[in-house]
Parts: structure tokens; C-alpha cells; sequence
């Protein structure tokens, strides 16, 4: 029984790392009731049963590290929904992130101590605490998580007090409040069927629109990359173009920025998963979108993109708005080398520019390889041939 008590308290104090870790000695406060729930939940799961107890250290090791990862890499709070409807590329990043995991100092410590844990667990017998005394310690983590569960906010769900949630209490009792809180999946779907009213810019009113269309998301793009002198072609263009500097409401990824162009719905921030996960595969057989409205005005359309197909769900819904043509990785990597994040954005510009396709056309193209580790620079470096800091690759 003694064995159990140490073990517990030793994944306790691994939840406690784990937490510091994350969010820094400020929220040192909140690692009390994180000890206290996980020194419960350890020696309740815990058994006579070796497989299993082996079993239990390895997944809760397991969920340490894919959270430490996942926080060190987007700079946000790990969701259920997240977890659920982006296992797919969680997988992808975990895979081209592992040297942030293998050179940290908490990610190199869980690995080794998983070793270790899992190797003690399985050579020598741990005997489970009494049943009287478990469940006194039940009582008193369904006591820690309700006490929780007192401070929040029962309207919709926000990822704001999501992550205000994980920082004080740690992620099992966030993660309730968000199944108990997450009724914006209902708002979601009813905004989705809204009718949406433009506003229409006046200096739009005389622009004619030529036979050649180039919508270009930029992925990553910030206007510190502009103002740096690092884009001189797009620099030189802006004279002449109608722009617009948005500071963002909320730092968010650009998952949705496409859905939000082609749907024409200004839903940027209304889901905290990629709304191609989330959205039915007929909604687009059913709502005009950018695709459709500029076919009737007799264009054809294509889309590009140097990722898979299957990233974000995104070939499902392309299919569905009815573009012409349409290019993923898996269509122009025979043609062209593929780096981590794809085919490199000036293979695939390359690629755009031959089309030569007549009549009127829309070309949509998303970019890859300004994301992290910014492989572009390998192999352009008119800009800086030697970057040395994140900022000099990135630019």
C-alpha cells in the first residue's frame, strides 16, 4: 500500500511539473488542487493488477507529453474538441515537433521516467489501498472538481475562460467545464444558416473584375513580414490596391480563414475546431458560396493547395463547392519536391502561373511554407542569407 501512496504522489508531482511547466511559476497557487485531484485519481485507478497499473502510468505519461507538446507549439489549451476532430494532424505535428520534445527538459524527464515508472510497475507487485480508504479519496476529487465547477460561466462555451480554467485547476476539470458549457455547437450551426447582410465598401463600387482571379491566403503572413522590406513584390502592388491593415480580436490559427472567404460567412472565431470538421459534407451542396456565385458569372474555378487533400478535411468541401479543378500535394508531388509542410509555394505558383486557362478564372491558392521551421528559406535568401534568429527565418 505504501508503494501506491509514493507512486501516486509522484505522478501528482508530475501533473505539478507539468503545469509549471505550461504556465510558468505564476500560477504556482493553483498547483494545490492539481496535486490534490491527481494524488486522488492516481490511488483510486490503481489496482493489484500490474497490466493494468502499467497501463494507467503509460497513459498518463502519454498525456503529459502530448500536452506540454501541444501548448509549446500553438501556444494554446488542448480541448477535448480539438483532440477529437484534429487527432489527424495532432499526429502530423507530434511527428515533425518530436526534437521540441526530445530537447526539453520536462519532455527528456517524462520520457526517461516513463521507462522507469513502467519497468518498476511491471517487476515488482504494487498492492492497491483499502477500498474504505479509496473511496474517501473519491468523495474528495468529485468534491474538488464540483468546488471548481462553482466558479463558471454556464452560457456558451469560451476558450478565453477555457484557458483560465486550465491554468488554475489543470485540464481534467476544464475539460468538464467545457462538456458541461459547450452549447456553442448549437450556435454555431444556427449561424451557419443565417442569411448574412454585406456592407459594401464604396471603393469597390467602379472596380471591374477581370477574367483572371488570384485569391492568395497567405498562411502565417503578419504585416511585420511587409513592413520589414521582406515582401518587396507585394510592397510594390499596394499603391494600387484598396488595403486593409485588421489587428486580429483574438490570436487564433488560420484554420478557418479559407472556410470563412468561400462560405462568404464571417465566422472566423465562432469555432474553437476547423469548421470543415464540423460542418455537414453536403453544406456546400446546399449554400452558395464563392465557387458557385462566380461559375453563374460564367468563371471557371481551381483551388491549390500545397498540403494533403485530407488536411482540415478540406478536399471533402472543395468537392462539394464545385471548383473546376482543384490541387493538393498528392496531385503535385510527382512534379515537384515536397518539404514537411508540402510543395514549396513557389512550385505551386510556378505551377498556377503555367495554366494557362481561357476565358474567366478563379484562382484560390493557400500557402504552406511560411509556416515553422520556414523551409522557403532554404532555398530563397535574397532577403537574408544567413537568418539567425525564429524572426530572421520567418522573414
Amino acid at each position: 500500500m505504501k508503494k501506491t501512496i509514493y507512486i501516486s504522489i509522484y505522478f501528482a508531482l508530475l501533473s505539478v511539473l507539468a503545469q509549471l511547466k505550461i504556465f510558468g511559476m505564476n500560477y504556482w497557487i493553483s498547483t494545490i488542487p492539481v496535486f490534490l485531484y491527481s494524488f486522488c485519481f492516481f490511488a483510486v485507478c490503481f489496482t493489484n493488477n500490474k497490466y493494468w497499473n502499467v497501463l494507467v502510468s503509460l497513459l498518463a505519461h502519454i498525456s503529459f507529453l502530448a500536452i506540454l507538446l501541444y501548448h509549446k507549439i500553438f501556444d494554446n489549451c488542448l480541448t477535448l474538441s480539438v483532440m477529437v476532430d484534429q487527432w489527424h494532424e495532432g499526429l502530423l505535428a507530434l511527428y515533425r515537433s518530436k526534437e521540441v520534445l526530445l530537447f526539453n527538459s520536462v519532455g527528456l524527464y517524462c520520457v526517461i521516467s516513463v521507462i522507469a515508472i513502467s519497468v518498476f510497475l511491471f517487476k515488482y507487485q504494487v498492492n492497491a489501498i483499502s477500498r474504505k480508504i479509496k473511496s474517501i479519496l473519491f468523495i474528495f476529487l468529485i468534491a474538488t472538481i464540483c468546488f471548481a465547477y462553482s466558479r463558471y460561466n454556464y452560457e456558451n462555451f469560451s476558450y478565453f475562460e477555457f484557458n483560465t480554467e486550465v491554468k488554475h485547476f489543470g485540464y481534467p476539470i476544464a475539460w468538464t467545464y467545457e462538456i458541461t458549457t459547450h452549447a456553442g455547437e448549437l450556435q454555431l450551426r444556427k449561424k451557419l444558416e443565417e442569411n448574412v447582410e454585406y456592407k459594401k465598401l464604396e471603393e469597390f463600387q467602379n472596380i471591374s473584375i477581370e477574367d483572371n482571379i488570384y485569391i492568395i491566403q497567405f498562411e502565417s503572413l503578419d504585416y511585420n513580414a511587409l513592413e520589414s522590406g521582406a515582401m518587396p513584390f507585394i510592397a510594390s502592388i499596394l499603391k494600387d490596391s484598396a488595403v486593409y491593415k485588421i489587428k486580429e480580436h483574438i490570436k487564433k490559427s488560420s484554420a478557418n480563414a479559407d472556410f470563412a472567404a468561400l462560405a462568404l460567412l464571417p465566422i472566423y472565431n465562432e469555432s474553437i475546431s476547423v469548421l470543415y470538421k464540423k460542418i455537414d459534407s453536403n453544406y456546400f451542396s446546399k449554400h452558395k458560396n464563392l465557387a458557385t456565385i462566380l461559375k453563374d458569372k460564367g468563371y471557371k474555378t481551381y483551388f491549390y493547395h500545397g498540403n494533403h487533400g485530407e488536411f482540415f478535411n478540406r478536399r471533402t468541401h472543395i468537392t462539394k463547392m464545385g471548383f473546376n479543378e482543384f490541387y493538393f500535394r498528392e496531385n503535385l508531388q510527382d512534379k515537384y519536391r515536397a518539404s514537411e509542410w508540402g510543395v514549396d509555394d513557389q512550385d505551386v505558383a510556378h505551377f498556377i502561373s503555367t495554366q494557362n486557362k481561357e476565358g474567366k478564372n478563379l484562382h484560390f491558392f493557400i500557402t504552406v511554407t511560411s509556416h515553422f521551421d520556414f523551409s522557403l528559406g532554404a532555398t530563397y535568401t535574397k532577403y537574408n542569407s544567413q537568418p539567425q534568429t525564429i524572426r530572421d527565418k520567418y522573414l
